[in-house]
């Protein structure tokens, strides 16, 4: 979704949840709740390319704003603050990189390592 104020971008999921615990007369409630707050400028797919895509994670979201990207998973983004990624496909790992560290991010699918979300 895209706000209209900022122009960014964020993710969000429906919940049905219920509000009785009637079995037979139930009444929900959907709730829209925030994965990732109006951030990106962009939010593009990407995914692994795995073998068995039923055992393995093969989906995920690029991030970008400006010149800057970060990944966004089922279980987690990180902040839009790398110059670039590079993917593992074996480990449905990233190593994203940052032209002013030495040393690259290493993440994987499950556990992105930025802020998370249930």
């Amino acid at each position: 979704m895209q706000d209209r104020e900022t122009m960014k971008r964020g993710a969000f999921r429906a919940v049905c949840q219920s509000t009785n615990n009637k079995p037979h007369n139930r009444h929900y409630l959907t709730v829209v709740e925030t994965i990732m707050p109006w951030i990106a400028d962009e939010i593009y797919e990407d995914e692994f390319m795995v073998d068995n895509p039923e055992e393995m994670p093969s989906l995920f979201f690029m991030l970008r704003t400006d010149n800057k990207v970060g990944v966004l998973t089922d279980h987690g983004f990180l902040d839009i603050i790398y110059d670039t990624y590079e993917t593992n496909n074996r480990d449905c790992s990233f190593r994203l990189i940052r032209k002013d560290k030495k040393r690259a991010r290493r993440a994987n699918w499950w556990q992105p390592g930025g802020k998370r979300f249930t």
